[in-house]
């Protein structure tokens, strides 16, 4: 939401970007609020199956935010595991990054913050729906 409302405090970590225009350019406003959405649905659907609200849920909405909130952890897990290998290996100078002129700082910051980052909310949103399931008896 930052970088959003027109901040651009550290999105050259991300991006080979030196300013909020050039941000604009590869990511428009739009695409960043879609990712702003899809990032506290996937949030809130660890709220809705693993607290106290699942019981004042429908049993079918229940399930259903169960069944996304899988399908969220598997493409966050995916991400998290694949940027980070992928930029790993970039850094190692195994493989060329395309697309854009990564820069030393955008490249670290994919390897140690933000992918990493991906992959840790994936596993621990997993688990926790794994933890939480009903066992039958």
């Amino acid at each position: 939401m930052y970088w959003a409302f027109g901040n651009a405090w550290l999105v050259d970590t991300v991006f080979p970007v030196s300013s909020r225009g050039e941000l604009e350019a590869i990511l428009p406003p739009l695409v960043q609020w879609a990712a702003i959405v899809l990032k506290t649905g996937a949030a809130l659907l660890g709220l809705v199956t693993l607290t106290a609200i699942a019981r004042l849920l429908p049993g079918w909405m229940v399930k259903t935010a169960r069944v996304l909130g899988w399908i969220a952890a598997a493409i966050i897990v995916f991400w998290g595991f694949t940027q980070t290998v992928w930029f790993a290996l970039a850094k190692a100078n195994v493989l060329e990054v395309l697309g854009w002129d990564w820069t030393e700082r955008s490249i670290n910051g994919h390897v140690f913050v933000w992918d990493p980052w991906f992959l840790i909310w994936g596993l621990v949103l997993g688990y926790a729906l794994l933890a939480s399931r009903q066992t039958k008896q």
